[in-house]
């Protein structure tokens, strides 16, 4: 028999021959195998910054947008770092920021090279000669119109486009619904549709939204179709539109689950259009009530409000007209909000209408303010006794004063202290020397007094009482008061007691009403010791005998009506 040879003659030579040949082809080509291996790894990792390698970095406010690494000269012209490297490269100088601005967007971008590091405040605007830049030393920096161009037409402008996003769905409480799912899609400057990527979804339809005394949604662009879908206890009890859910009745205290389809239709003018689902839970309560303690006061005095079913303060909006130019800060006092109002000498009297606004509730009340009934008098000073007032006309220690007043600290005025009525000095063996509002005039000067000046018979240094319970905010001495004494009753409702002879209590302590909190001083040659009062709310004076001896209704409970 002819031999037919060791790797061919038989199936074992032939086994034999083919795994001779992986075992060298696996051994000539193991080098490539690595070699590709770690191609594959290093190609998703970012390019390590060479000499010629840039990093930009990309955030709106701290979140991080973008982040890409490469050489600019390779890159391609739509990506973020051949983009920034033309901007920087094209940046012209400016002595100011340009005033046709793009609104308030700001893109902070952090260029980083293999030695260096600059950041680059960024408002791009589709206006020609209005974008610029402010690097870290502030400098200011005029952004080429085909730089904003490239810019604003790139992916990574989304944010400065309020189409970008689906227009906000608010309910009656003025809460903003997150949707479900979208499909969403906007134009950007240079016309081009793109998909956005940036929307805010949720998938935990157990979130629960609160609705203020009635149902109801509210688009910032409304739809061009939009049903709800309510379910009761897992029950669909109605498929109605978003518009027609006010006429819907319903006991407070119900929870309900809303399934809402919306969808904006595309058309050649649309700057934006998609479908947009949300799926979320409502708890309907109670409207909203909001209750002056008066409606008639005097400049120099102040009112209280009272708000019932207020579940986030910080959405209650107020205003007034005419503009009073104060913003009260309201305050949690269980189940009840309140807050203080200032009307000061600085105002005109007449009419104010007052507004206060939450969720669907809007509720405007009518304050007639007047003059005050009690003139004060006009005092003139003669040169002998100018030394008296000299420190009460000096702006630069009244100046000095307010400062003091608007830097306390105001961790105290959400506490309501002052439960009881007020102190009166008048009605407790002294008497009013000089009233708020007296004019002292001099030939050279005129003065209006901001606050009371009590006068007592004894001297020696009577006991001077806190007018209701406090905390003290500062105990010290100015120029305008002598050694004076602050003291907060909540709701930034303050007392401040000047020309003390003594102080004996602290910064941070709590008084009672009527505690001693120091002792007379002399408030002038000519009389006998005393103290001076002032009455503020926050940085607001006003005439402190307005609520001498009474009690403030802060306890005052609309439902107990």
């Amino acid at each position: 028999m002819k031999n037919k040879g060791y790797f061919l003659g038989n199936k074992t030579a032939k086994k034999n021959k083919l795994y001779l040949l992986v075992i060298i082809a696996v051994l000539v080509f193991i080098p490539a195998i690595l070699a590709f291996i770690n191609y594959s790894i290093e190609s998703n990792k970012s390019t390590p910054l060479t000499d010629k390698a840039v990093k930009v970095s990309l955030y709106d406010g701290d979140a991080l947008l973008f982040e890409e690494t490469e050489d600019p000269e390779r890159a391609l012209p739509e990506s973020l770092v051949y983009i920034f490297d033309s901007v920087i490269k094209n940046l012209t100088e400016a002595s100011e920021t340009p005033r046709n601005l793009y609104g308030e967007k700001m893109l902070l971008a952090v260029v980083a090279k293999s030695d260096t590091e600059a950041s680059y405040k960024c408002f791009f605007s589709e206006n020609s000669g209005s974008s610029y830049c402010v690097d870290g030393a502030n400098k200011i920096y005029l952004i080429s119109d085909d730089d904003a161009l490239a810019f604003m037409s790139s992916s990574y402008s989304e944010t400065l486009y309020d189409s970008s996003v689906p227009p906000k769905l608010y309910t009656t409480s003025n809460d903003v619904v997150l949707p479900l799912n979208a499909e969403w899609k906007y134009k950007n400057i240079a016309g081009e549709v793109c998909s956005s990527a940036m929307i805010d979804t949720t998938d935990d339809i157990e979130t629960v939204y609160d609705m203020a005394g009635i149902l109801g949604l509210e688009f910032e662009n409304e739809p061009d179709e939009c049903s709800v879908k309510v379910y009761k206890s897992g029950i669909i009890t109605l498929d109605i539109s978003h518009t027609a859910l006010s006429t819907v009745k319903v006991d407070p205290g119900t929870t309900l689950r809303f399934v809402v389809s919306a969808v904006w239709n595309e058309d050649a003018d649309a700057q934006f259009y998609g479908k947009v689902n949300y799926d979320f839970k409502v708890l309907l309560r109670d409207r909203s009530e909001f209750i002056l303690d008066k409606t008639e006061l005097e400049l120099g005095d102040f009112v209280t409000v009272a708000c019932t079913n207020i579940l986030d303060i910080n959405k209650i909006n107020f205003h007034t007209e005419p503009d009073i130019e104060f913003s009260p800060v309201f305050f949690e006092d269980g189940d009840i909000v309140r807050a203080a109002i200032p009307f000061s000498q600085e105002l005109k009297a007449g009419e104010y209408k007052l507004t206060f606004s939450y969720g669907a509730t809007q509720e405007v009340i009518t304050l007639n303010v007047s003059e005050s009934s009690d003139t004060p008098p006009a005092v003139t000073v003669d040169e002998k006794n100018h030394s008296i007032f000299n420190a009460s006309v000096n702006s630069l220690s009244t100046n000095a004063l307010q400062r003091i007043m608007s830097e306390l600290d105001a961790s105290y005025s959400g506490y309501i202290f002052c439960r009881g009525a007020f102190g009166d000095y008048a009605s407790d063996e002294a008497s009013i020397l000089y009233s708020y509002g007296t004019e002292f005039s001099t030939k050279n000067i005129s003065y209006i007094l901001d606050g009371t000046m009590y006068t007592y018979a004894q001297s020696g240094g009577v006991p001077v009482k806190a007018l209701n319970a406090g905390a003290v905010l500062y105990s010290g001495s100015c120029d305008y008061l002598g050694k004076f004494v602050v003291i907060e009753h909540g709701l930034g409702i303050r007392t401040v007691y000047g020309h003390l002879g003594s102080i004996n209590v602290s910064v941070g302590d709590i008084v009672k009403e009527g505690e001693s909190i120091g002792r007379t001083g002399t408030l002038n040659s000519l009389t006998s010791e005393g103290v001076f009062v002032q009455c503020y709310v926050y940085n607001t004076l006003v005439d402190y005998t307005n609520i001498a001896g009474k009690a403030l209704d802060f306890y005052y409970t609309p439902e107990a009506e």
